[in-house]
């Protein structure tokens, strides 16, 4: 059975947030010394958090695109929470007007965005191809 377009374009979807996690990771890393002068010092705990999260979410992809069951579960664990500690590092360490401005906003998409995730790879015509 061929990949639907669909879960291909998902599969994709699920590679490229995997890989902003890791652009994001090594940016941190890269201007670690630059944030510090700033006195804006990183805790490395979140750059192996972005580490974490962009090595789940590009297996993921890759078991979507190889089309295992495992890739689907592990997308269906993997987005949520990513969103999750998205919403949870906005609320409990940004102190930005600017961006806490823009809770609801934030919160919104993250439940779409949960909701297409859990509706679409739940779908039978999905569920099929693993």
């Amino acid at each position: 059975m061929k990949r639907s377009s669909g879960l291909t374009w998902f599969a994709l979807w699920v590679f490229a947030l995997g890989g902003y996690s890791l652009a994001r990771a090594w940016v941190l890393f890269r201007q670690r010394s630059v944030l510090v002068e700033l006195g804006a010092p990183i805790n490395p705990l979140v750059i192996a958090w972005s580490v974490l999260w962009g090595v789940g979410l590009i297996a993921a992809g890759a078991g979507l695109w190889l089309r295992r069951e495992w890739g689907r579960r592990l997308a269906l664990v993997c987005i949520p929470l990513y969103y999750l500690c998205g919403l949870v590092n906005q609320f409990v360490f940004v102190r930005s007007e600017f961006w806490r401005n823009r809770d609801t906003v934030m919160v919104a998409v993250a439940v779409v965005v949960n909701a297409f995730v859990v509706w679409f790879l739940n779908r039978r015509g999905i569920r099929r191809q693993f």
